[in-house]
């Protein structure tokens, strides 16, 4: 609950384009049962507002959508009932519809000007300059399905629940002792001395006997043990190794050209300026000062109340604009400014400020392109057509040597390869005319003595793997693998040595006899550390996470200990240096901001849970448990 309504206030509107996927999905799965029978299909009520089973499921299938990457691709509807998915799409629904209900409760209403605010100072529809780009906002409201007036009619109904959380976040205080004790507690620096007891030289280790070496590769046999190994044999077919032999005529280019000459058409653009007016008398207005020679940022300035980022729609085409923005736009001549225009967004001034002409590339200037368009074209056709012959072959129980042989395949074999790519010496196996992760992934998939099924590439080639050998894991003879069995007792016992040292030099550690002194007795190298805060990298800290939490927790004097793989380090803290606060404002007020949101979210649900007793959620358990 909390974590939606802080979604909800954070950043509303730059969200509204994920609202508008969901409205954009269809109903899946059960939407026949919606619509063929007349059972009840209330989900829960708000306030007496029935929630439909077809709005759960539209925003159910998208929520899915989204999630199903995190499980491999699949997740059905009963995971995500057992996950709560459903529950929580019932919940953030719930939500809405309160905060709808308040909306209108209190006759919150959306001016033109708000409206335009709200899409030009969209991140969503900025360009590579940071501005609000046309040809964004056109393409992202095709791409959902929208038109520009539907979009705007989604804003109206859409803000005036931001407004609410808002609101209800308006009030969030936080004290400046806590934004102080946070400072001190992530910026307080300390400072430690520290030694670091080598495993490699804890020379005085006794070798060890074959009795003891045996024994310690029966005790640990995972750790002596070979991967599994598969031999396979791969054939394959890719649109590269077609190109070549594909001759494309000239004519049937220039065939491709007509057709493609849209493409290859550059329109004419115009950089266009429009400045929005609340009304007519102020379109009016601000035409009156244009003609009389003013400029057009300082009279949308002064009388529209938009600065010069707001105003500039860029270097545009006439498909870019809205209709109603194009035609005038579009007959404009370069420095011309229009009458007053009404569109969806108010009253308007359009200017254009320089036109570029279009044009038509020649084909000569494309023939490259479509040569390699076709070439590639043709080869996916004739891969399409080998794929049914393939798969008849296949079926018919041709083997890959007699496959290959039939229909000019390439073919790799592989004697032994284990799930990394190595063989079993070690080596790196060469590339595979495709991926290596694609046809290991399909080779490990593959029984042993089975083919798979026909693969595609993602450059629209075809491949076939037969997984001819499986050499489960298993210990290697200890034969061969003594050396290395003799080297990890050697390196065990050097690491038990280290630990020992360790310990006893631990237990000298006195407030009178420091970290420094007894290290020096004991011959050994101490370092002091640079000033570091806990969460600082480990790139800029020496010292294993392990002994730098326990050098944070306890005064001057606190020892931090921790085993690592090269041996045993040893730090005690020597200094604490306090941060302050008033040392860096830019850090405390981003601490101020993060505590300010966490509040504000609380407060937020705390409004929202309060909004639940006046428009009181009932959800119709027995209704969810039957559709979902």
């Amino acid at each position: 609950m909390l974590q939606a309504m802080r979604s909800k206030a954070g950043s509303f509107v730059v969200k509204i384009l994920f609202v508008l996927l969901i409205l954009s999905f269809g109903v899946w799965g059960i939407g026949d049962l919606f619509r063929s029978n007349n059972q009840d299909t209330t989900v829960a009520t708000v306030g007496g507002v029935p929630i439909r089973a077809d709005a759960v499921q539209n925003q159910l299938e998208s929520e899915m959508a989204r999630l199903r990457p995190m499980f491999g691709g699949s997740l059905d509807r009963a995971t995500a009932k057992q996950l709560g998915l459903v529950n929580r799409v019932i919940d953030d629904l719930a939500t809405r519809s309160t905060m709808d209900q308040e909306s209108k409760r209190l006759d919150l209403e959306i001016g033109d000007q708000t409206i335009r605010d709200e899409i030009v100072g969209n991140p969503v529809f900025r360009g590579a300059d940071g501005k609000f780009d046309r040809d964004t906002f056109n393409r992202l409201m095709a791409a959902n399905n929208l038109t520009e007036a539907k979009y705007i009619a989604l804003l109206r109904d859409d803000l005036p629940r931001g407004y609410l959380a808002d609101l209800a976040q308006s009030n969030a205080q936080v004290p400046k002792v806590l934004v102080d004790a946070l400072f001190r507690a992530r910026n307080e620096k300390r400072v430690a001395d520290w030694v670091l007891i080598r495993n490699d030289q804890m020379t005085d280790i006794a070798a060890p006997d074959d009795a003891a070496v045996k024994a310690y590769y029966d005790q640990h046999p995972e750790r002596f043990s070979a991967p599994e190994y598969r031999g396979f044999t791969l054939v394959s077919v890719l649109p590269s190794d077609l190109d070549a032999g594909l001759a494309i005529s000239d004519d049937k280019l220039k065939d491709e050209y007509q057709q493609r000459l849209d493409e290859f058409t550059k329109p004419e653009r115009r950089h266009v300026e429009q400045m929005i007016l609340p009304d007519e008398a102020a379109a009016k207005t601000a035409k009156a000062a244009l003609d009389g020679g003013q400029d057009f940022a300082k009279v949308a300035a002064d009388v529209a109340k938009q600065d010069e980022k707001t105003i500039d729609l860029g270097d545009v085409t006439k498909q870019e604009l809205p209709p109603d923005v194009a035609e005038p736009a579009f007959t404009l001549d370069a420095g011309k400014v229009s009458e007053p225009v009404h569109t969806g967004f108010g009253w308007n001034l359009i200017k254009v400020t320089a036109v570029t002409p279009g044009g038509v590339d020649t084909f000569e200037a494309v023939k490259d392109q479509l040569l390699k368009d076709a070439k590639h074209e043709a080869a996916a056709e004739a891969i399409s057509k080998l794929s049914n012959k393939l798969e008849d072959a296949l079926a018919g129980g041709t083997d890959l040597a007699s496959l290959a042989k039939q229909f000019s395949l390439k073919s790799f074999t592989v004697a032994a390869i284990d799930g990394t790519g190595h063989d079993p010496k070690n080596a790196v196996v060469p590339d595979f005319p495709i991926s290596s992760d694609l046809v290991l992934r399909t080779v490990f998939e593959t029984p042993a003595g089975q083919t798979s099924a026909i693969q595609e590439t993602p450059d629209g080639g075809l491949y076939v793997t037969k997984t001819d050998t499986v050499a489960p894991p298993a210990p290697k003879p200890f034969e061969t693998v003594a050396a290395v069995v003799k080297t990890a007792v050697v390196n065990d016992l050097r690491a038990a040595k280290s630990a020992e040292r360790a310990k006893a030099l631990v237990a000298e550690i006195t407030p009178d006899k420091p970290l420094a002194t007894v290290a020096v007795a004991a011959k050994l190298t101490v370092t002091t550390t640079a000033p570091f805060i806990k969460t600082a990298p480990t790139s800029e800290v020496p010292l294993p996470p392990g002994a730098v939490s326990k050098l944070f927790a306890g005064p001057v004097g606190t020892i931090g200990t921790a085993t690592t793989p090269d041996g045993e380090y040893i730090a005690q803290l020597k200094e604490i240096k306090p941060a302050d606060p008033t040392g860096d404002a830019v850090v405390t007020a981003d601490i101020e901001r993060q505590l300010t949101q966490a509040i504000g979210g609380d407060l937020a649900a705390t409004y929202e849970q309060a909004l639940r007793k006046r428009y009181p959620v009932k959800v119709n358990r027995a209704v969810v448990d039957q559709l979902f």
